[in-house]
């Protein structure tokens, strides 16, 4: 066992007894699909990659999420997948039967088959909102709003 199956146990371990038989649950079914990925932990969070990263848990209090790094690719095929990122998506795992289901097998081998893919365009930096202009450009432009004080230019 290697230093990041090491402390990617630690981690499952530590989390609630009921999320914890979820979690090992949920760490045998991807090592049986997919024996050849690494395991680390990343964030705080139990990750597997292969060529990049594919998977990962997110052990909340009261419940486990099947992490997809490439989920946005995978929800049209498995409705199961939900969440808003532009890439990142997740499958919410409530039971030791889900964990272990034909879905979840199924989940696991097609995050697999787009890592092995080529890598698409790389997704685009940022929140996907308009950045707050800088503040040199608002002084540029006399739009700074420091009370007492004009923008460069203006005349009060």
């Amino acid at each position: 066992m290697d230093d990041g199956s090491r402390e990617l146990a630690r981690v499952i371990a530590e989390a609630p007894p009921a999320l914890r038989s979820i979690s090992a649950r949920l760490r045998e079914v991807i090592r049986e699909e997919a024996p050849s990925v690494r395991e680390a932990v990343k964030w705080g969070a139990p990750t597997w990659s292969g060529r990049r990263l594919a998977l990962c848990l997110m052990i909340y209090p009261n419940h486990v999420n099947l992490g997809f790094f490439q989920g946005a690719r995978l929800a049209d095929r498995f409705p199961e997948i939900v969440g808003t990122g532009r890439a990142l998506r997740h499958a919410r795992i409530p039971s030791l039967e889900v964990a272990g289901s034909e879905t979840v097998r199924r989940m696991v081998r097609a995050a697999m088959d787009l890592d092995r893919e080529e890598p698409g365009p790389a997704p685009r930096r940022g929140t996907g909102r308009a950045q707050k202009p800088s503040r040199r450009r608002a002084v540029q432009r006399g739009t700074t709003k420091r009370p007492g004080r004009p923008a460069p230019g203006r005349v009060m």
